[in-house]
């Protein structure tokens, strides 16, 4: 187990998630939620596995927590894929964000979203966490998903750092 950064698990995280073909903001918003996970990827790591299921946390909840944001004190459905702690994740970094609460209630495999004023969640003093080095090495996994294959055509046309790094 290693401790890595705040910036280093979201830039980790926000790879990982485009290789998962998540899409951008989705993505960008599960990078930035992970500092209310601590150390803990698991959910993230279930959300990426399950990211091409129609219902998939990854997929429907930044959006059923947008909803929420735009008509307060009504209450958003998320249906299927309602991850809890990925779920309480989002919802923290959304209600910090826009200066209110999210109230959640998770029943099975559906949830509930509503915000609300209020004060918002404190977010966590540690910009520091320590990551179980199998879950870091199956981010990476996703992450490399993004990468460009090498070949031949690639290098002749500058890519990479060629015969001469003068780094």
């Amino acid at each position: 187990m290693i401790e890595r950064s705040a910036n280093e698990i979201y830039a980790m995280v926000l790879r990982a998630g485009r290789g998962a073909n998540i899409p951008l903001a989705n993505a960008q918003d599960i990078a930035a939620a992970t500092r209310w996970l601590g150390g803990n990827l698991a959910p993230v790591l279930h959300a990426l596995e399950t990211a091409d299921h129609p219902t998939s946390v990854a997929l429907v909840a930044p959006g059923a927590i947008d909803m929420a944001l735009a008509n307060p004190g009504r209450i958003q459905p998320i249906n299927g894929g309602a991850s809890a702690p990925l779920l309480d994740a989002l919802c923290q970094e959304a209600a910090l964000r826009n200066g209110c609460q999210i109230i959640i209630e998770v029943k099975g495999d559906a949830a509930t979203v509503c915000a609300q004023d209020g004060s918002p969640p404190t977010p966590p003093a540690s910009a520091r966490a320590t990551v179980e080095d199998q879950v870091w090495d199956q981010l990476g996994q996703w992450a490399a998903r993004t990468y460009v294959p090498e070949s031949e055509a690639s290098r002749l046309s500058g890519a990479g750092a060629g015969l001469h790094d003068n780094d």
